[in-house]
């Protein structure tokens, strides 16, 4: 990148430009022809993002360069970006709770559609284990994983085996998912 200032404005270019005062093919004359010109480098900064920002282009004329200034963050600024990343990581991490919630309900829903439908499991107890699973479910669906697990704990067991099989694998999904997002988060 190149820069040159006219008229005290700073104007950059990719490349040396191929036409420049009425010259055609400008980019192929020598460059001490564009340094004469006021045509110059553009050298970018190395700094530390997470301190500091790219400001202005200015001249620079012990290096004879053009260059960004570094501006530090005041701590006012640094702290607004620590609260903005915090803020960022939070809604990942709840993102994350609530897509693995809803992908349990809609697996353990999808489980008892097919159990139905092989005749395995009646649609009077498939509504038994789903209705013993509705509040559960609605944690799930908010990513509250933690809260689910307590609450599939508090539910009573049930005296039809096929139906507490399928709470119990329900509960045993659910608690390694709970196991799962506390290595996560």
């Amino acid at each position: 990148m190149v820069a040159i200032e006219i008229n005290g404005q700073i104007k950059t270019y990719s490349t040396i430009p191929t036409e420049w005062k009425n010259t055609i093919g400008y980019n192929y004359e020598d460059a001490s022809v564009h340094y004469v010109d006021g045509f110059r480098n553009v050298v970018e900064p190395s700094y530390d993002t997470t301190l500091s920002y790219k400001g202005a282009m200015i001249y620079d004329s012990i290096n004879n360069v053009f260059i960004y200034e570094v501006i530090d963050y005041t701590v006012e600024q640094l702290d607004a970006n620590l609260t903005i990343k915090e803020e960022t990581e939070d809604k990942s991490d709840q993102d994350i709770l609530n897509q693995k919630g809803i992908r349990l309900y809609e697996r353990t829903k999808n489980r008892l559609i097919r159990r139905n439908k092989k005749g395995l499991l009646s649609k009077a107890k498939c509504k038994k284990v789903r209705e013993a699973l509705h509040p559960v479910f609605l944690k799930l669906r908010t990513g509250d994983i933690d809260l689910a697990n307590d609450t599939a704990i508090l539910i009573p067991t049930n005296t039809q085996a096929d139906v507490e099989a399928e709470l119990a694998r329900f509960k045993g999904e659910l608690a390694a998912l709970l196991i799962e997002v506390n290595s996560l988060i």
